[in-house]
């Protein structure tokens, strides 16, 4: 499980994710879903996948969604599960992600436009995409 401390840690950023996909599909269960979208939309918002308190996402959710008391549930249920499945780490009631988190929500949405893959003179580029390169250093775990 390779952490995310710190911005350089992935080459990947918050905004080349689209947000307004649900990630139901992506991580199995509609509570890891629902917590993948709102985790998404708090590190966007931060600009940053740098670690956070479990409180200040929650304060995030209820200021910006009036249904909130409906979705507490599967933002508390989903974060667990995505810590037991290994896609962040909660110590303390700080939450640290994972390349792994960031590689699977970019892998189902990301923003559209972004390279994938270059090529020079129509001649595939040994350079990789930025999911490429996450999932081969989640292999490292």
């Amino acid at each position: 499980m390779l952490l995310i401390l710190q911005s350089s840690d992935t080459p990947l950023r918050p905004r080349d994710i689209e947000s307004e996909v649900t990630f139901t599909q992506t991580f199995g269960k509609r509570e890891s879903g629902v917590a993948a979208y709102w985790i998404i939309r708090y590190c966007q918002a931060r600009r940053s996948w740098t670690p956070f308190e479990f409180d200040k996402l929650v304060h995030f959710c209820m200021a910006h969604d009036s249904r909130f008391s409906k979705i507490y549930d599967y933002l508390l249920e989903g974060v667990s599960e995505l810590v037991v499945n290994g896609f962040m780490r909660s110590e303390k009631k700080v939450v640290t992600l994972t390349t792994g988190f960031v590689a699977r929500c970019y892998g189902a949405a990301p923003v559209p436009g972004l390279p994938r893959k270059r090529t020079l003179r129509g001649k595939p580029s040994k350079a990789r995409s930025c999911h490429e390169r996450l999932i081969d250093d989640a292999d490292l775990v």
